[in-house]
């Protein structure tokens, strides 16, 4: 893959990615989000969707404002933690105070990706689960304050 300002990927399969997709975060860091090792229950489905990406960026076909508007549609979500004391558990999301605006974006990118994906899948007629059940893997890589924004600001005892 060539334009990219990441190296040293740690999936095998990320110097020679099924998809890339590269954004801005709210805070102001570069980042890229590979997927790969893609694969479709049906081989003929399989077949299209790699046809498919190989064709599109996933830039053209992930509509993050799209997913971020139908998070914020649901409202907050609870995080709870594990064990027996439950009263550490905490609401997160647009509107409450431990909204973080990089997380909110990696996250709906994330299922902007999954959704163009599994879409392309149904829109080409692979409407049963057992043509159209997907898995693929993901590798994100950021720059600037906040490399790990996957990992949500009020959580900092798991970044790197």
């Amino acid at each position: 893959m060539s334009g990219s300002i990441f190296g040293n990927w740690d999936a095998l399969w990320a110097d020679d990615p099924t998809g890339t997709l590269s954004f801005t975060l709210p805070s102001g860091g570069v980042c890229e989000q590979r997927i790969g090792d893609l694969k479709v229950a049906n081989p003929d489905a399989n077949e299209m969707i790699h046809d498919w990406l190989n064709d599109h960026t996933l830039n053209e076909i992930a509509d993050i404002d799209a997913a971020i508007a139908t998070t914020r549609a649901e409202g907050p979500q609870a995080w709870q933690f594990g064990g027996l004391d439950r009263s550490s558990d905490l609401t997160f999301g647009y509107g409450t105070s431990n909204y973080d605006a990089d997380y909110e974006y990696v996250t709906a990118m994330q299922q902007a990706t999954f959704d163009a994906v599994h879409a392309k899948l149904l829109d080409e007629g692979y409407t049963d689960y057992a043509d159209y059940e997907l898995s693929y893997s993901g590798e994100l890589r950021c720059t600037g304050d906040n490399p790990d924004p996957a990992i949500p600001a009020w959580q900092p005892e798991f970044k790197k």
